[in-house]
């Protein structure tokens, strides 16, 4: 279906003069630009390592590669939401390292609260700067709020002080059906409390900021791969404007429209760099290619990834069937 919308909107814009634009990439620009974008996973990958080790996780560096890429595998054919990528890295982490599931739990909410504070400071700067120079969709504020809302509650789990089952939903008088369910939420509820809690005790704040650093750098390299590809083709468009379209465009498509955001990243960034002056195949040129770099390519090395986790998993347990 995604890839459907992809092609309706490449229609959209005018197959030849998309066509047209794409045909003045630089393959040596894209060996370069992979490269970049390989050092942008490794950056993430050795920040989300730290945490392991810092809870006690005994993995090598390959191997967090390698369970990373698979969950990046799952959260890139599944609607972008994550939490189907985040589980099955968890399931990986504790088949590898022994650390429990909340433990587990713990790392990929220090992990994720780390790697969302950046994205939304940047993401917010742009959206103010865009707001200013430029009408923003309601979409695109609605995506921020929800994704900000997120941030909030898992900063909240991971600092509050309060007990889980202070806080935690009560049964209350209900069906049976649905004292069941409540009960469910209730151990849902206080396991992400006490994983929050756990989290607190993983990092040093030095650690915290060496994180914070690393997921800095990591976002701040999005719009320069994006601001290369611009470059490449001869677009007369400044930075600025390109990191607009590429920060709005990835809060956008981490709404769960989508698997891995296709469709409405690059109408997204399309629709905003054509307001910065170039047309809207052109811009959709931009995003295929910024696309080929970010997604098309990584997705090639978590498919690898995830058929090697299924090999492994097999010849650890022959009986099983695929991971």
């Amino acid at each position: 279906m995604a890839i459907l919308v992809l092609a309706i909107i490449v229609l959209a814009a005018g197959f030849g003069e998309v066509v047209a634009a794409l045909s003045l990439f630089d393959p040596l620009w894209l060996l370069g630009l992979s490269l970049l974008q390989f050092l942008t996973i490794s950056l993430t990958v050795f920040a989300w390592y730290l945490v392991i080790g810092a809870a006690g996780g005994k993995i090598s560096f390959s191997e967090a590669l390698r369970i990373n890429l698979t969950g990046s595998f799952v959260e890139s054919v599944t609607p972008a939401s994550k939490l189907g990528g985040q589980a099955a890295k968890i399931h990986l982490l504790h088949r590898r390292t022994g650390l429990d599931y909340q433990q587990l739990a713990a790392v990929t909410l220090v992990s994720t609260l780390l790697t969302l504070l950046p994205f939304m400071a940047l993401a917010g700067l742009c959206l103010v700067w865009g707001a200013v120079n430029r009408q923003i969709a309601l979409i695109t504020t609605g995506a921020f709020l929800v994704l900000g809302l997120f941030t909030a509650a898992v900063a909240w789990a991971c600092h509050t002080q309060r007990k889980p089952e202070e806080v935690a939903p009560r049964t209350g008088r209900a069906s049976t059906l649905g004292v069941a369910l409540l009960l469910g939420m209730r151990r849902a509820f206080i396991f992400l409390m006490q994983a929050g809690q756990e989290s607190r005790r993983l990092l040093s704040y030095r650690q915290r900021l060496v994180f914070l650093a690393l997921s800095s750098i990591v976002w701040i390299l999005y719009p320069v791969k994006v601001f290369l590809v611009v470059r490449m083709l001869s677009l007369e468009i400044g930075f600025a404007d390109v990191a607009i379209a590429t920060y709005v465009a990835y809060l956008v498509s981490m709404l769960p429209l989508f698997p891995g955001g296709l469709g409405s990243f690059e109408a997204t960034m399309a629709l905003l760099l054509s307001s910065a002056g170039v047309s809207f195949s052109q811009g959709l040129a931009v995003a295929l290619l910024a696309r080929l770099v970010t997604f098309w390519l990584p997705l090639v090395l978590s498919v690898i990834a995830a058929s090697l986790t299924a090999w492994n998993v097999r010849c650890d347990h022959p009986r099983m069937g695929p991971l």
